[in-house]
């Protein structure tokens, strides 16, 4: 189930390959898909509530286009 889901296509973007898509899923983890015309990148993460109400995120796989995938900043 998704909790949240930001997409700069939703803001209005006019460029029709540039894309960025951020989703929180409700098991905690998430991912971040960045699209242009001539690359793309995607991060998994997980999530959850700090005591004092904000987000925390902790990166875990990294992507870009044909790179070998690593640990996520």
């Amino acid at each position: 189930m998704i909790v949240g889901k930001w997409s700069t296509r939703a803001l209005g973007e006019v460029r029709p390959y540039d894309n960025e898509v951020l989703v929180f899923l409700s098991d905690e983890t998430g991912w971040i898909y960045q699209l242009n015309m001539r690359s793309w990148m995607t991060d998994t993460f997980q999530w959850g509530m700090n005591d004092n109400g904000s987000i925390f995120i902790i990166g875990l796989l990294h992507e870009y286009m044909d790179e070998v995938a690593r640990q996520s900043k």
